[in-house]
């Protein structure tokens, strides 16, 4: 009994290894992006530490700038769930912009500084102290709504 077989034939055309490697490059550069928007956030810490968080230890302001960068790495992999179930049920295109916008948002929130900094608008003390805590939870609760889109 002898079997023959048949050549493979590549499935793959020219222009599909085009679309591949234009999608590996715009990943690649997507996640050094993302990188160094972290890679930002450690270097500038001790800054942001006295901007955000407000404390008489600096080394607590430090651990909070830290713990922050903690939550929003274990953000990443809730804001997976609840967008690879979005778009299987709504599809991918519109996943995408939702987290497009979702970015967008909390990014200019950052930027534009609707959330207060301590030092400049809050006393060190009673209600201002309050207020200046808030402002860091604030803070916080956009870079982790921020990073669950990533």
């Amino acid at each position: 009994m002898t079997t023959t077989s048949a050549p493979l034939v590549d499935a793959q055309a020219p222009a599909d290894n085009r679309q591949m490697i234009n999608a590996i490059i715009a990943s690649l550069l997507g996640w050094s992006l993302d990188l160094f928007d972290l890679f930002i956030l450690l270097y500038v810490a001790p800054v942001i530490g006295t901007l955000f968080f407000p404390s008489t230890n600096a080394t607590l302001s430090l651990a909070a700038v830290y713990a922050s960068f903690a939550v929003t790495l274990l953000m990443r992999p809730i804001g997976s769930a609840i967008f690879g179930h979005f778009a299987d049920v709504h599809g991918r295109k519109g996943a995408m912009l939702v987290a497009i916008v979702g970015v967008g948002v909390s990014t200019a929130a950052l930027l534009r500084r609707r959330i207060p900094l301590e030092r400049n608008r809050f006393p060190r003390t009673g209600a201002g102290q309050c207020r200046a805590w808030w402002a860091a939870v604030a803070r916080a609760s956009v870079r982790c709504w921020r990073h669950s889109y990533s």
